[in-house]
């Protein structure tokens, strides 16, 4: 059975992402830039700090407890992953459309309710005595996979989850190459889109007709993940009601070989840009 929490592969994504995923500045100075920023409802608030340099900034307390670090969203235009081209390898017109598609997707949070999710953590480890350490809010959009004809980007969104705890939500979108144009993923199988799904349900060993039900039923395009050696289709914490947490399926490009037309390659071994 296939199933599996990606924690292993996003660690290593992380690792290969060269402009996705830098700590927090710890430089000096800090500045406020904005007082008040968010007022909670028992009339406590948050200042916003940002350092002199550096892409993150800070809600702070007036005590100066920080409350939530915040990243500048990164990516596609500046987001490099080692051994998949990039999107300023690609020509015009299909660069910029692929921009656009992003530029419309915008932002995936809602800055004001994390706000209040981490203030009311805070509350909570006070309350408990557990230590309390601020987690971090970004969104980011790296290149995944490509290959001759396509190239695949991966938004990763995460987002407070508790004390000390974190939650991700991971979409992709497939493009052309050479058109920049969103790609139906279910296009991409050699079999119509239903048969697919009962043959992705067949290689993950996914036997019991209520799991498979849901699955069928909850299954979004945004939920392949195309990896250069791997397919993933992940599903977001709260997207099958019987699972407590995201759940996620994996597969090799050799299981996939009779129904999947998509063929990814690494750029160092196998292609050289256009």
């Amino acid at each position: 059975m296939k199933r599996f929490l990606s924690i292993f592969q996003v660690i290593l994504f992380l690792l290969t992402t060269t402009a996705c995923s830098p700590q927090p500045p710890t430089e000096k100075p800090w500045t406020i830039v904005q007082e008040k920023a968010i007022v909670f409802s028992d009339g406590q608030y948050a200042d916003l700090w940002k350092p002199e340099f550096g892409i993150w900034e800070e809600y702070r307390l007036p005590d100066g407890q920080v409350i939530l670090q915040v990243q500048e969203p990164v990516g596609p235009d500046n987001s490099i992953t080692a051994g998949v081209e990039s999107l300023n390898d690609l020509k015009e017109p299909a660069r910029q459309t692929i921009l656009d598609y992003y530029e419309k997707q915008g932002i995936l949070y809602d800055l004001q309710a994390e706000l209040k999710k981490a203030y009311e953590a805070y509350g909570k480890s006070k309350e408990t005595g557990e230590k309390f350490q601020a987690v971090t809010l970004n969104q980011t959009v790296s290149p995944t996979a490509c290959g001759d004809e396509f190239i695949a980007f991966l938004t990763s969104v995460t987002v407070p989850a508790g004390i000390q705890e974190q939650e991700e939500l991971r979409l992709g979108a497939v493009f052309d190459r050479n058109t920049g144009e969103k790609l139906d993923i279910w296009t991409l199988f050699s079999i119509p889109k239903e048969e697919a799904i009962e043959n992705l349900l067949d290689i993950a060993g996914i036997k019991e007709p209520g799991l498979r039900n849901e699955i069928k039923a909850a299954i979004k395009p945004e939920y392949l993940l195309f990896f250069p050696e791997n397919l993933e289709i992940c599903f977001p914490k709260g997207t099958l009601k019987s699972q407590d947490t995201a759940y996620c399926l994996g597969f090799s490009y050799k299981e996939l070989e009779e129904i999947l037309t998509l063929q990814p390659f690494h750029t160092e071994k196998s292609h050289q840009p256009q």
